[in-house]
């Protein structure tokens, strides 16, 4: 809930008030008497809700203090006033400051199905002060819309138009309201063909991979990524695979452990030497979790 200060610099009144142009010296009683009381009334909606701090005043022989960091929380601004008559007051005002932002989020993933975009991500490395993460998406009717404010590093943007390319940004915010460097994911939305297992579905052991038939393919290309590289390629002739739980690929073995795993399917079409595949047919996420 956002908190307010009630900061008043009393040099004249607003535009079109008579005095405008007048220091509140020169006002008229009921002048003064009509300004207090509006900003008394201010306060005491402020107060309803929660969000009043405090109501204080300047005068016009002002002095501006700004302080720029370094951060801290155990600060303090010292100032003292005299008046016409030598009197002297002095006051200490603590404070904390901090202007320096979390570093950028992690492993930024999006993943598209039929009208719906799902974003997952992990906290930042430098995490001081971190309150939580906003998302802002950016496509060809509207750009800058947050559709996301929050604690969970995760997002799930439903209703998006199939077939329209969107960016999204996604920044970790400190509990100054400091914004992390963007990371940044395009994506467009589309009909979900592959049906199993569900994208982003733990599972504990090889699963079958099952997906929509696609327009009479002589067969498939299944291939299998994981860490930003391809493991395993299949070329099956049925619109399902089994994947196995240890092979070989590319003269290197592997086993299907715990961790992140994306996996892509092409149509392909004529004599498998020659390689000739259609346009993907889709692509998911799946993460295998230890066995309890």
């Amino acid at each position: 809930m956002p908190k307010y200060l009630l900061l008043k610099h009393y040099t004249g009144g607003p535009e079109r008030h008579p005095n405008s142009a007048a220091p509140m010296s020169e006002w008229t009683e009921d002048e003064i008497t009509a300004h207090v009381a509006f900003l008394r009334h201010v306060a005491d909606m402020l107060r309803e809700r929660g969000e009043f701090v405090d109501a204080q005043a300047l005068s016009p022989q002002r002095t501006y203090v700004q302080y720029g960091g370094p951060d801290g929380t155990g600060l303090s601004v010292s100032g003292s006033c005299i008046d016409r008559a030598g009197h002297k007051a002095s006051a200490s005002f603590g404070f904390q400051y901090d202007g320096t932002p979390t570093s950028a989020v992690l492993n930024l993933d999006a993943t598209a199905a039929d009208h719906k975009v799902t974003l997952v991500w992990k906290r930042p490395t430098s995490a001081d002060g971190l309150s939580g993460y906003v998302v802002t998406r950016n496509g060809p009717r509207r750009t800058g819309l947050v559709v996301y404010q929050g604690r969970t590093a995760a997002f799930v943007d439903k209703g998006v138009a199939n077939g329209v390319k969107l960016r999204y940004q996604v920044q970790a915010v400190d509990q100054a309201g400091n914004l992390s460097p963007a990371k940044t994911a395009a994506i467009m939305a589309n009909v979900q063909l592959l049906v199993s297992p569900k994208a982003g579905a733990e599972i504990k052991a090889p699963p079958l991979l099952k997906w929509a038939p696609f327009r009479s393919p002589g067969y498939y290309n299944v291939q299998l990524w994981r860490g930003g590289g391809k493991i395993l390629s299949l070329w099956p002739t049925k619109a399902s695979v089994k994947l196995p739980f240890l092979w070989t690929f590319n003269g290197r073995r592997y086993r299907l452990s715990p961790g992140r795993y994306r996996w892509f399917v092409f149509p392909g079409y004529g004599p498998r030497q020659q390689a000739r595949y259609g346009k993907m047919i889709g692509s998911s996420t799946f993460f295998v979790v230890p066995a309890s």
